[in-house]
């Protein structure tokens, strides 16, 4: 089955040649998502080997840098009563050395694109980002070239829920190009 254009819906497009990780319908609409989309292509398409299976393909949009870039996550499964679930285990590392309360939020719908989404996104943030002196996210700035109506400040790591689970519940896959339109889009939209 082919692949849904990220941009437009369109049910026929063409896997971009580089990372074959989203569609587009048409040259126009790649065009549209060319700013961001390069920004992370080319280290999806050449991305290093998976630790381990425990590991999950996530993103980290830096503080002081204007690329964002793939980091391995590891999510061990966590059992609680009749309940199972993965829990990402090195997310605080890239929150830097203040150590601040990390912030997780999911979504699963792209208000954008108007649709929603076959994975819910979660994004850990640092919690008290404007009491500790976290500078503007620079990566999620160029992503979305300036248009982010909240200002994201600190590192920033986003994982993929299988499924529809914006709860804690559930377990994590890899983040795809697809996956980060969302992203960005939804940091467009963010208020």
């Amino acid at each position: 089955m082919a692949p849904a254009c990220g941009i437009c819906n369109s049910v026929t497009a063409q896997l971009c040649k580089q990372c074959r990780s989203i569609g587009y319908c048409s040259t126009k609409c790649q065009k549209i998502d060319w700013p961001s989309h390069k920004l992370l292509c080319s280290q999806y398409s050449h991305d290093n080997e998976r630790p381990s299976p425990l590991y999950r393909r996530a993103i980290l949009f830096q503080d002081g840098n204007q690329q964002p870039k793939f980091i391995w996550i590891e999510c061990k499964e966590t059992v609680g009563g009749s309940y199972k679930w993965e829990e990402p285990q090195n997310v605080d590392d890239y929150m830097g050395p203040e150590r601040t309360l990390v912030e997780r939020t999911s979504f699963d719908h792209n208000k954008v694109r108007g649709r929603p989404l076959r994975n819910s996104i979660e994004i850990h943030n640092r919690n008290a980002f404007s009491l500790d002196g976290s500078i503007p996210n620079q990566s999620i700035i160029a992503a979305t070239q300036g248009a982010v109506p909240h200002e994201w400040c600190g590192p920033v790591v986003v994982l993929r829920k299988n499924g529809h689970c914006t709860t804690y519940a559930g377990s994590f896959g890899d983040m795809g190009m697809e996956d980060y339109l969302h992203v960005v889009d939804h940091f467009r939209t963010y208020c």
